[in-house]
C-alpha cells in the first residue's frame, strides 16, 4: 500500500487535475519545507488540487493535505472511507500558515474529521484569511475543525454527521 501518491515540497504553480486515488493513506500532500531553504521568506502559492477523487478502502491516514500555502485551493474533491477511528484521518486540511486558500465543491464522506484547518506549532497561529464553500460532510465524527485560525469565511455546507 502507498502511503502517498503525489507528494510535492516546495511547490508553485502546480495543478494536480482529474486523479483517482485508491487503496492508500494520503494522495496528495503539498508542503513547504523550511529547514533545508536558503530564502525562508520565499511564498510558495497558486497550486490546486482540482476534481480528485480518493477512496482509502478503510485505510488510516490523511485525504488532501496543504501546508505553509498561500493563494492554493482544493476545489471538486472527494474523499471517503478513511477510518473513522476519531484520530489523524482528515478527509481535507489546510495546515500551519496557510493564507488565502481555498476549499470548496468537495465531499468528505466516513472520515474521523471531514474538513481541518489547524497549526501543529506551538503558540503560533494557524491559517489566515481562508474560505471553505459547498462542502458536504457525510459520516464523519467531526464536520469542521479549526485550531489557531484568523479571519475565516464557512458558507453553503451540509453537515451529516450520520449517528
Amino acid at each position: 500500500m502507498l502511503a502517498r501518491a503525489l507528494s510535492f515540497s516546495n511547490p508553485s504553480d502546480f495543478q494536480t487535475n482529474k486523479c483517482w486515488f485508491y487503496d492508500m493513506r494520503s494522495p496528495v500532500f503539498m508542503y513547504v519545507d523550511n529547514s533545508n531553504l536558503p530564502d525562508t521568506n520565499q511564498v510558495y502559492r497558486n497550486n490546486h488540487i482540482r476534481d480528485c477523487f480518493f477512496d482509502s478502502n478503510g485505510n488510516d491516514g490523511n485525504g488532501y493535505l496543504m501546508v505553509s500555502l498561500s493563494y492554493s485551493s482544493i476545489t471538486g474533491c472527494t474523499a471517503m472511507k478513511q477510518l473513522n477511528k476519531g484520530g489523524v484521518n482528515f478527509a481535507l486540511q489546510l495546515k500551519n500558515e496557510c493564507y488565502q486558500c481555498i476549499i470548496s465543491d468537495c465531499v468528505a464522506d466516513t472520515s474521523a474529521r471531514g474538513v481541518v484547518f489547524g497549526n501543529n506549532q506551538i503558540n503560533a497561529f494557524g491559517c489566515k484569511q481562508c474560505v471553505v464553500s459547498n462542502i458536504t460532510i457525510k459520516n464523519c465524527f467531526q464536520g469542521i475543525t479549526f485550531f489557531a485560525t484568523i479571519n475565516f469565511i464557512v458558507r453553503n455546507c451540509v453537515i451529516d454527521m450520520g449517528h
